[in-house]
């Protein structure tokens, strides 16, 4: 994993808990030498925390240092196991010397990974990538994506024809399934004069549309945001914006529950065009309405999610949310019968399926 495991939970750390049920499974993750400010939780299989040089985003001679730490490190690692997965392209340079014909390389393509801002903002880091996508894409013996469109746009980028390539939608786990299911819960929310809190849960970034939150703020007095999770950008110091970090996976129902509305307002960008939001099923699983920008990939989730084309749109559902109550989409069976198509045991089941196939 190019992440700690303690960091916001997320695709690797759920996938590798549900696949740990059928192979005998390893983590080797990547972290600084500088301590970060991680979730504490209890790893259930053998961990290695590969350690690296902080800011090697910067230097091209650091990232080559780092390359080779990871890989002396990870060595032992990668040569008692048959399987390989890996989650970024960055991870493809420091194994490269030390996988053999016998290793069945997996390539989790989660994101379109020249897109974020560390890569957009740095020519030689993102040319850097681009190269390291392509290589591992060619060894790779299977290659799972997130979203249909981040396959897509790949393929284009690489002019690549799919060798064993598969879509491994993002999913939820079992146990938020499991909490809603037995939980009462109220599918009318908000009453007029009375405060209505939107909350959002995830990375708060570049993409994060901030003006369409302080505007909302401005306009409706009794509205109060509140954002949960790691930040990479600053929080404007306003009124009834709230910002509580990260927080750990066993108290985001209770969070998500506590909300009159969840939101998801991003801006549109080729990086977010091949999202397949993980935080739509966990909102769905809550039982609660929620808003998110229309794209191909939210589309999905139309009949489930409140789903807004312009700024207008956006501030209809707010004003219906604020003044009348809104509902979450569909009632609490239909909900459910979606969630348990789309858990994370299921991924991990259809990619279990698939690398027996392979090897």
């Amino acid at each position: 994993m190019h992440i700690p495991y303690e960091w916001a939970k997320q695709r690797p750390q759920f996938i590798a808990e549900e696949l740990s049920s059928y192979f005998e499974l390893s983590i080797g993750t990547i972290e600084s030498f500088k301590k970060a400010n991680l979730r504490k939780e209890v790893i259930p299989f053998r961990h290695v925390r590969s350690k690296v040089i902080p800011l090697s985003h910067k230097s091209a001679i650091l990232r080559k240092v780092n390359n080779y730490l990871v890989g002396r490190q990870l060595k032992e690692l990668i040569d008692s196991h048959e399987v390989i997965w890996l989650t970024h392209p960055s991870l493809w340079r420091p194994i490269q010397p030390y996988l053999s014909k016998k290793h069945i390389l997996v390539y989790d393509c989660m994101d379109n990974a020249i897109e974020f801002p560390r890569e957009k903002d740095n020519l030689t880091l993102q040319a850097e990538t681009k190269e390291n996508e392509f290589e591992l894409f060619s060894r790779a013996n299977v290659s799972f994506f997130s979203s249909y469109t981040l396959m897509k746009t790949l393929s284009i980028r690489y002019n690549l024809k799919g060798k064993n390539w598969h879509i491994l939608n993002n999913g939820i786990s079992d146990s938020m399934v499991e909490r809603y299911a037995f939980e009462k819960t109220s599918r009318t929310i908000a009453k007029k004069g009375i405060e209505t809190k939107l909350v959002y849960l995830g990375t708060i970034s570049s993409w994060f549309d901030f003006e369409l939150i302080l505007n909302s703020l401005v306009k409706y007095p009794a509205l109060e945001v509140h954002l949960y999770g790691p930040k990479e950008v600053d929080i404007p110091p306003v009124d009834r914006l709230f910002f509580h970090g990260p927080v750990p996976h066993n108290q985001v129902f209770t969070i998500l529950q506590n909300a009159d509305c969840l939101i998801m307002p991003f801006k549109i960008t080729p990086l977010i065009e091949s999202v397949n939001p993980v935080k739509l099923y966990e909102y769905i699983a809550s039982g609660k309405p929620a808003l998110a920008p229309y794209y191909y990939e939210s589309s999905q989730f139309e009949d489930f999610v409140h789903l807004y084309k312009t700024t207008e749109e956006w501030d209809l559902l707010l004003h219906k949310l604020i003044t009348k109550g809104l509902h979450a989409k569909k009632d609490k069976e239909t909900t459910i019968s979606f969630c348990k198509k789309n858990t994370w045991k299921k991924r991990a089941t259809s990619a279990k399926d698939i690398l027996l196939e392979n090897s």
